[in-house]
Order: C-alpha cells, then structure tokens, then sequence
C-alpha cells in the first residue's frame, strides 16, 4: 500500500479531550508498504515497524497476512460449486445468504441455478418462502422476481393467502417490481387496515398519477404512522402533483412529516414557493 498523505492525526494519533485520554491504533497486516517520511525518523511511520503518534497514538506494520496463494484462489473457486442438480430448496438458501466476502460468488452462483429453474423455483418460494420474515430471504426471493417472470404468475393468489406474511410480502414484491398493473388490486387492499400501511409504501415505488391519488387520501390520517408512510411516499414519487400533495402536509404534528416536507421544499424551493 501507498500511505501518501501526511496529517498528524494518521496513521494512529488520539490526545487528551474533555479530560480523557483516547487511543488512537493504526495496524497494516501485509504487503510492501510506502509511508511519508517525517521529521521525526524514530516515530515515523514505516515498512515492517513500529511507531508512536501523539499521546496515546500507535501504530504497527507487520506481516500478519501473506499473499493468496495459488491454493487460496483454488479453494475459493471449489467453495462456489455449487450442484446443478441440487434439491431447489438447498440451492435457495445459498441464494439467501450473506452475500458478502468470499459468500458473494456462491449467493450469485445459487440466483443463477435458481433461474435455470425458474417454474420449479417460482412454485417453491409460494409454497415454502412467502411467509417468511427474514430480510435476506426477501432478497433472493426479490432478485428471482426481477430477473424472470415466472413468479408473476403466483402474485395474485399470494395477495389473496390466509397468511398474512405471505399477503405483505406479495405486497412488498409488487413495489420493488415497480408494476404499476396492481394499483387498482393494491385500492382494494387498502380498505383492509392491517394493510394499508404496506399498500401506501408500495404505491410510492409504482410511478403513476392513480398512486398519487390514493395517496393523497391519508395526508391528515388520525395515525401518525400513517401519515409518515403516506409522506415518504409522496417523496419517492416525486412527481409535481404529489410534491404539492406532499406540500399539504406542512405543520404536520409528526417531526418526521416535517422533515420530509421541508427537505423538499428546500429541494424545490422555487416550486414551494
């Protein structure tokens, strides 16, 4: 690595505050390094050493890390295999890990078998995966929608289940689709109050002046909750009309309200005018 910049404070540094002393640590575990040369050679930051900084400043240059080896990289690629042929529900929980670090290749490794398999995939996420309430699983289950239509098919009879986590994902799904083809099923819904937080968050993600419209309906809603919902959502539309609904909302009771009012104000502030 190239440590280029020369500030006092780098490279590990903390001094005495509010009568309190801090600890300022900075560590480099690999490589060849080049550091800038300072004044005092003794306490300069350097290759393979160690150095103070301030008060209580330390920092340390070590080989702790060696460079991935051929082997390394070799091991990594065997962790992404993943068998083609697999029973679908181990494939979906790979899809539905943590998809960072070494993980990232093997999630996006499983998203791929799982669209390979898009019909058998689609029946088993209605049947095994709707109504579960695990972020990453909404993910995978997001992706898959994004990338195919084969789940389109299993939309309505999830906005009609008897469970009602299945009922609010579907819900959540049809906004991240973007698929302004259920406004008028989500008007329905509406009428439902165990629902109509979900479906105004939905309507904010589906880009259509009906949205607007229904929104607009809940801007004085009883419930705060509500009211804050319906605000964000006016916010992601972003459309004039349902900035000007949004603008209604001034001198709302709810802190929240008024921040997303007046953050849009400021944004268009010769519309608000």
């Amino acid at each position: 690595d190239r440590y280029l910049v020369d500030i006092s404070s780098n490279y590990g540094h903390a001094n005495v505050r509010r009568n309190s002393g801090g600890l300022g640590f900075f560590l480099d575990t690999g490589g060849d390094d080049q550091y800038p040369v300072r004044a005092d050679s003794l306490n300069s930051p350097r290759n393979n050493g160690c150095w103070l900084n301030s008060v209580y400043g330390m920092g340390i240059d070590t080989l702790l890390v060696e460079a991935v080896t051929e082997l390394d990289e070799l091991t990594e690629e065997q962790a992404t295999e993943i068998d083609s042929t697999a029973d679908i529900e181990i494939i979906f929980n790979i899809a539905s890990e943590w998809g960072v670090g070494s993980a990232r290749k093997r999630v996006k490794k499983a998203g791929e078998l799982l669209l390979s398999r898009e019909d058998e995939t689609a029946l088993f996420i209605f049947e095994n995966r709707m109504n579960s309430k695990r972020g990453l699983v909404f993910r995978a289950i997001e992706t898959f929608a994004k990338a195919t239509t084969a789940y389109n098919q299993y939309i309505s009879p999830g906005l009609h289940s008897e469970d009602s986590l299945t009922v609010f994902n579907t819900i959540a799904l049809i906004g991240s689709l973007k698929d302004t083809v259920y406004i008028d099923t989500l008007a329905v819904l509406m009428e439902n109050k165990r629902l109509l937080g979900s479906c105004l968050s939905a309507l904010g993600d589906l880009q259509s002046a009906r949205s607007t419209k229904l929104i607009k309906e809940y801007i004085h809603h009883e419930r705060e909750k509500i009211r804050v919902i319906t605000a964000r959502s006016l916010r992601k539309l972003d459309t004039k009309e349902s900035r000007a609904t949004l603008y209604r909302m001034k001198g709302d009771s709810s802190y929240l309200v008024e921040s997303m009012v007046r953050l849009t104000m400021k944004k268009y502030e010769a519309e608000s005018e």
